[in-house]
Order: structure tokens, then C-alpha cells, then sequence
């Protein structure tokens, strides 16, 4: 297909190769993916999502693991108390293997496997043992610190009863996935520095001694498997079978503090006495600190609790490497995670950014509900802090409906941590609009998503505020006014307005949503694009007719017709969907446009007349967005985007501009 004479074999596709590569010394594992014609290495997604220990920004990565199968002779599941590290005397399940017992269940999914690496760098089989099935503190409380073991044992149990009895999760993969804990693993033997870590590496659980030569109580960390460490790991794997968050910049900050959340409500609902904002607080053996990290204060750690503000790495020109922590994932994933304590407990004050915010807190219950919806049906695997405030916000309304306290209180712990406005309290007293004459010269029909009405028109304006219809924030819909007149057809001017702010008026930047000057168009149609800074939820859209010019959103006229409705702006995955051949060629009316450099490399700068009011979203050549958000003064940070030709649509639901570039 051709436009303008321009032909779409000038796009580049690149064809690729994707390895997943694991070493075992210095231990790694990742996805490569590399160009199939010219052999150049194109993107690295780390598999290892680890717990990162406190002054070391290396991150780890690890190798893969055979997948292992209980022997015929473990055949008997009992109870038995377990003398752990860090939680108490607790119950766990354990395995009868010949004439003695063994950390193994299989009554939870596929069965819980806790083995012992010996301190080596390796994943044997080999197993914790107990002759009586007593595990006491006397066996296992030794040197070696063999009840840490006990720990991840039952700390695995407790988050998978978690998963299943909370969100209805059946293991981290929905599927009984078999859980198998690698206890005493040691990291120096592969490269790394000391052994103050714990990690997923894409196929189990990995937890190092700490720092273990040294005395206790004068060491880094001690055995990296308490119950919130346990859950962390844990979630990391279920982030690979949810959204896959990709392990660098904004998105691996966003798998890390999905981690954090999951240790605090499952640390929350089994020990609650515990310090659950706290985490790490069981292994931390430095003087003068509390815990490797805190949700409830990043900053004490050197952690940030604002976007944008104090300790946040900046991503713009990063390229991911181990000794920037990828671009920042542990450390601007304390965002997220104070964001979650913000909305469970709440918090009022002033962010880095000068924003002053009260939010009161709906509970950790509510508010892990919230964030397991916003990562298991809404986001993927490249999504930012924007898209996760849009998540959140459309998962409270899901859950617990349009204005309601969760979604306030959601919208504003975002806005908190620096992410997006505050709540903007719907204020329903319209002002007044219509036409005198209504009889003679009418809005027949309106159809607009599910809405397909036919009215009456007898007193010049008609409230169907009652009928509303769901539009996905960000897309284009079609909008079909119908007229009629008593006789002749006579010109007539439309304008559409929306409240996209849900602040009572139509006066703010972009509200007119669409216009028709001088038609006797019938039906008239046009597209209407829900821009992406729309408060979602349910909102008004006032429609109007009138005779010799454009109306404004609160006039009364002698002819025409003003007919009000209501829509409800949502997010949905996959809102920004890919677009048709059509859509994705240039548009030529640009008189005075500028988009530079081009080919670029980092910034993106544009340049043009009345350019307020204008969202923009980037796809790649086969029609699917890969970065969204709204035209400011600022360039565009492209660093992100792989090597290819990427096309930029600029809207404000009267223009649109669509210009191709090239990221270098």
C-alpha cells in the first residue's frame, strides 16, 4: 500500500534471534536477543530477580536448574514442628523418605523441595534430613545455620496458603508450579562479592548464608530466608507468569516493588507483629540500621519516595549494566512499594516534588487486592510508573467501583509519590445549555460506543446523563449525530464536549472534543480520542447544534438542539492497540512542524504553532505503541527504544500529526 507515492518497504523490521543464555561462573542468566542479519546484540532482559544486598549495586544472575522429581520412596506427608531462625516454633510439612524425613511436601500444588547447595555454587538434591521429624533448635540452630533452611521451608509454605486463600492463586505460575528452595548457596564461588543475596532465577529459589565469616552481630546480613526475603523471591516469580516485567529501568523498578508489596501483606496476614514495612528487618546485623530496606521510609536507606525526587536514579541516556542496578530497579522500586504502604495505612505531607497530600488508607488487604490486579491484568512487561498509576486506578474502580474511597484514596497515593494528579472530586452541577426552538430543527439520534439513541428534541435540550457507554482512555471512537428538521435541511454547526477531568465544567484545554462548522452532513461523524490525562471513571459529554456558528458548552440559542450523556473512561491492557496500514503513514498538512533530531539517538524534540493540548503516542512499524504520554516543553526520551523506525502521532482530538523517525 502507498501514500503520498511513499512505500513501506523504507521501514525496517528487525529479525530476531532470542537465547537464553546462563553461565556459572560469574553466575548469570538472561534473554538475549540478537539480530539475525547483522549478529549486533539488540536487548538483555535479566531472568535473576534477586532480594540486591545493601552497598552492592551489582545484581546477580543465575543458572538454570534441572527440573527435579520426588522419588517413589517419598510417599508419606505428615506435620511436624520446626524450630525456625527468625519465626518461632511453627508447623511445616515434611516427607518420610526410607528411615528418615526430609524438607519435601506434596500437598501444596506440585509439592514444596527445600535442598541444601552445602555451600557450594551448585543445585544438588540433597536433603535437609531429621529422624524424628522434631526439628528442634538443638539439631538445627548450629554454625551452619541449618535452621534458616527451616525457614524458607515453611516460609514457602506460608506465601504459597497466601497466593491460593488471598488472590486464588495456585503457586506462582497459577498452575501448582512446584516450589524448590536452594538454602546455603554459595555466591562468592561465582564472582560476586560477598554473599549477602537471595534470588529467582527463573526456574527456583536461591538464598545465600550472608555474610557468613564473620562474627554475629558484627556481620552484613545474616541467612537471606525470612518470611518476607521468601516472599519477595517468590514474587518475582510470579511477576514472570503475570506482566514479565522487564528487569531494567522503570518496569524492573516496578517488578521490585511488587516484590516488596508481596513481602509485606503476606508478612502482614502471618506474623503481623512483625515490623511488615520493614524489609529484611529479621537479617540485618549492621549497626545503626533497621533493615536493608523500608516501604514506610526509603529514604533512612538511601531509597526514593517520590518519583523524580531525592535518590531517584534518573533512566533517561541509562544504559542498563550490573554496576548501575540496571538503570535503578532496586532503588526506584521504593516508589511503588511506599506507594503501597501510603494506600494501606495512609500518610499526609509534602513530597520532593512540593505536592501536599492527605490520603487515608483503605487497609493492606484492600490495597493488595488492588496492587495484584493492577500486575496480573493490566500491565506488560515494557509498562512504566504512568501506566501503573492507570492500572491502579482502573483496578480500584473494577473492584470496588467509580469514585469510591479505594479509587480516591489510589488516585492520591499516587499522586504522593510523585505519579500523576490528585483525586479531582466530581462536581455534578452542570451549567445550563439549549435551544428555544428545538421542535423544528433537532438531534434525531447520537451513536457513540454502546450508546444508540433516539430522542425527542421538543424543549431544545434533553438529559440521557443516565445512558453511558465505556471508552478506553487513549483510543479513537466514532461519534454519529443524526439531525432532522421540520423541513428543508438547513446547515448546522455540532461541538462535543467532555469533562475530562470530572471537574464539572467543559472549560478546560481539550474538552471540546470534537467540532462540525456548517454541515448538512446527515449523519454528521467524527472521531473523538480520550487524551491520556483523563481522570477515569464515569464523566459528562454534552453535545450540541447550532444554527450560524459553533456553540459554547453553557449557551442558549434559538436553533438547535443540546442533548447531554455520560461515559465512562476506563484502562484496559492492551488500550493502545496496534493500528491498521492506514494509520501508520505520515500526514502531509504540517506546515510549520519540526521533529529533531532525526535520526535520533536519546531526545526527541518537536516543534510547532498551537501545539497545547496535544497527547502523543510512539509504535513501531508494525502498529503497536511502545511509549505514550502528553506533549510538554520537554523532548521525549527515546533511549528506551531499540535500533528501527518508529512513527510519532501527536493528537488533540481536532489534529492529527503522524511523522516517521529513526532511533539510532
Amino acid at each position: 500500500m502507498e501514500n503520498q507515492g511513499e512505500s513501506r518497504t523504507e521501514d525496517k523490521v528487525r529479525l530476531a534471534y532470542k537465547f537464553d543464555i546462563y553461565a556459572t561462573n560469574p553466575i548469570s542468566r538472561g534473554d538475549l536477543y540478537i539480530d539475525a542479519q547483522t549478529g549486533e546484540a539488540l536487548f538483555y532482559n535479566a531472568t535473576i530477580k534477586h532480594f540486591r544486598s545493601p552497598g552492592h549495586d551489582k545484581p546477580i544472575s543465575g543458572k538454570l536448574m534441572d527440573n527435579k522429581e520426588i522419588s517413589n520412596a517419598e510417599t508419606l506427608v505428615v506435620s511436624a514442628n520446626a524450630a525456625t531462625r527468625y519465626s518461632g516454633t511453627q508447623i511445616i510439612q515434611t516427607t518420610l523418605n526410607g528411615g528418615s524425613y526430609i524438607l519435601s511436601e506434596a500437598n501444596r500444588g506440585n509439592g514444596i523441595h527445600t535442598y541444601n547447595c552445602e555451600r557450594t555454587a551448585t543445585y544438588p538434591t540433597t536433603n535437609f534430613t531429621d529422624a524424628d521429624n522434631n526439628w528442634t533448635a538443638a539439631e538445627f540452630a548450629n554454625a551452619n545455620k541449618d535452621n534458616g533452611a527451616l525457614d524458607a521451608h515453611w516460609g514457602a509454605e506460608m506465601t504459597y496458603d497466601y497466593w491460593l486463600q488471598v488472590h486464588g492463586r495456585n503457586s506462582f505460575d497459577n498452575a501448582g508450579g512446584r516450589i524448590d528452595n536452594y538454602v546455603h548457596f554459595n555466591l562468592i564461588a561465582t564472582g560476586y562479592p560477598d554473599n549477602n543475596n537471595a534470588f529467582w532465577n527463573g526456574t527456583g529459589m536461591t538464598y545465600c548464608d550472608g555474610n557468613a565469616t564473620e562474627a554475629e552481630g558484627s556481620g552484613f546480613l545474616d541467612i537471606l530466608t525470612s518470611l518476607d526475603i521468601i516472599a519477595h523471591e517468590i514474587g518475582h516469580a510470579i511477576c514472570t507468569y503475570t506482566a514479565d516485567l522487564v528487569y531494567q529501568k522503570e518496569s524492573g523498578a516496578l517488578n521490585e516493588g511488587f516484590s516488596d508489596i508481596w513481602s509485606a501483606a503476606i508478612e502482614s496476614r502471618v506474623t503481623p507483629t512483625k515490623s511488615i514495612w520493614e524489609s529484611g528487618e529479621d537479617i540485618d546485623r549492621r549497626i545503626g540500621h533497621l533493615s536493608p530496606r523500608s516501604m514506610s521510609d526509603p529514604k533512612r536507606e538511601g531509597y526514593p519516595d517520590t518519583y523524580g525526587g531525592t535518590y531517584w536514579i534518573n533512566t533517561n541516556n541509562c544504559t542498563p549494566t550490573n554496576n548501575n542496578d540496571l538503570c535503578g530497579v532496586h532503588y526506584n522500586g521504593g516508589v511503588l512499594s511506599h506507594w503501597f504502604y501510603i494506600l494501606s495505612v495512609g500518610k499526609t505531607g509534602t513530597n520532593d516534588i512540593g505536592s501536599t497530600y492527605n490520603v487515608t488508607g483503605i487497609t493492606i488487604e484492600k490495597a493488595a487486592k488492588i496492587a495484584y490486579r493492577i500486575k496480573s491484568v493490566y500491565l506488560t512487561s515494557n509498562s512504566n510508573y504512568a501506566a501503573a498509576r492507570l492500572s491502579g486506578i482502573q483496578s480500584a474502580i473494577d473492584l470496588y467501583g467509580v469514585n469510591s474511597p479505594e479509587v480516591i484514596a489510589t488516585t492520591n497515593a499516587f499522586y504522593a509519590v510523585g505519579v500523576g494528579p490528585a483525586y479531582s472530586v466530581p462536581n455534578l452541577n452542570y451549567c445550563a445549555s439549549q435551544s428555544y426552538l428545538g421542535l423544528d430543527e433537532k438531534i434525531n439520534k447520537v451513536a457513540f460506543g454502546t450508546i444508540n439513541n433516539f430522542s425527542i428534541g421538543i424543549f431544545g435540550y434533553e438529559n440521557f446523563s443516565s445512558l453511558s457507554t465505556d471508552v478506553q482512555i487513549g483510543t479513537g471512537n466514532t461519534i454519529k449525530i443524526t439531525p432532522s428538521w421540520s423541513l428543508l435541511p438547513s446547515s448546522k454547526y455540532y461541538s462535543v464536549f467532555i469533562d475530562y477531568n470530572q471537574d464539572g465544567d467543559f472549560t478546560d484545554t481539550g474538552e471540546t472534543a470534537f467540532t462540525q462548522t456548517s454541515s448538512t452532513s446527515n449523519p454528521v461523524t467524527g472521531t473523538i480520542t480520550i487524551p491520556l490525562t483523563a481522570q477515569l471513571g464515569n464523566t459528562r459529554m454534552r453535545i450540541s447544534m447550532k444554527q450560524g456558528a459553533l456553540s459554547s458548552p453553557c449557551e442558549n440559542s434559538f436553533y438547535g438542539d443540546v442533548e447531554d450523556y455520560s461515559i465512562n473512561i476506563i484502562y484496559e491492557q492492551g488500550a493502545f492497540t496496534s493500528k491498521t496500514a492506514s494509520e501508520l503513514f505520515e500526514t502531509t498538512n504540517t506546515s510549520g512542524f519540526a521533529l529533531y533530531p532525526n535520526p535520533v539517538v536519546d531526545k526527541l524534540n518537536i516543534s510547532f504553532l498551537n501545539n497545547t493540548g496535544y497527547s502523543f503516542v510512539i509504535t513501531n512499524t508494525v502498529g503497536q505503541p511502545v511509549i505514550f504520554g502528553e506533549l510538554s516543553g520537554n523532548a521525549i526520551d527515546v533511549t528506551q527504544l531499540n535500533t528501527g523506525i518508529y512513527l510519532l502521532e501527536l493528537n488533540n482530538n481536532e489534529k492529527r500529526i503522524v511523522k516517521k523517525f529513526t532511533k539510532k
